[in-house]
């Protein structure tokens, strides 16, 4: 589990307040999970997600600066600093929700965490959607599923396979509804859903997407909720 202090398992970032059954679905494929906590640097609602504080590369994560010397101490030379610090409000906690897909980042470039841009090696495709993250389901390196139009709209015309769906049905305290991105994640072969994905209006057309690229669908008995994107850091 640990070389010289430093985890060796693949890593998945995860909100503090979740189901146990999801935590330990998790682990019992073989990943670490690193709890993110409420911060109060933002408002409640998203304050302890993790695409409001990590970006992932792939190889590397670039995180905001408030939680740079904890998890530089516990991971090591995988983590960068920002260059910015999470705000209260949008569009001044957005800087790290950014959807990497295969070789793009998607996002609002105007708000982008310069870091992120300098060590992505990505080509950008620039949207209105400040939340880019929370609101792109990544399926694979070529394929998304989003509720947002702007994001459909601009990863189309780039020739990437997308998804539309209706927005709204997923729960996010505080406010009117949440996203898919934020309420999903994919492992390995499996796309997992914090809830019941099925009782989605979309939820057909939704398991036919996911199923066409040859990945399953696993979700849990209980409440659809946006809990921040899950970020992933594959560690061979």
């Amino acid at each position: 589990k640990y070389l010289f202090g430093v985890i060796m398992k693949s890593l998945v970032f995860l909100a503090s307040n979740l189901n146990d059954i999801f935590y330990k679905y998790i682990e019992n494929m073989e990943y670490e999970i690193i709890k993110i906590e409420k911060s109060l640097n933002t408002y409640d609602s998203i304050s302890n997600h993790p695409d409001i504080f990590v970006f992932s590369t792939g190889e590397k994560l670039i995180v905001d600066i408030s939680i740079y010397d904890e998890l530089k101490e516990i991971l090591g030379n995988c983590v960068i600093k920002g260059n910015s610090q999470v705000g209260k409000k949008y569009p001044n906690n957005i800087q790290y929700n950014v959807a990497r897909v295969g070789k793009y980042l998607i996002h609002n470039k105007k708000y982008t965490d310069k870091i992120i841009i300098e060590n992505s090696n990505c080509q950008f495709i620039n949207v209105n959607q400040g939340y880019s993250k929370c609101n792109t389901l990544i399926v694979d390196d070529n394929s998304i599923i989003t509720s947002d139009k702007g994001i459909y709209k601009e990863v189309i015309e780039n020739g990437l396979d997308a998804l539309l769906i209706s927005q709204g049905y997923i729960f996010l305290k505080g406010l009117e509804y949440g996203f898919i991105g934020g309420s999903s994640v994919r492992l390995k072969d499996e796309i997992i859903f914090y809830g019941d994905i099925s009782n989605h209006p979309d939820f057909k057309v939704i398991k036919i997407f996911i199923e066409s690229k040859n990945l399953k669908i696993k979700y849990f008995k209980f409440l659809l909720e946006d809990i921040g994107s899950c970020i992933v850091l594959d560690r061979k």
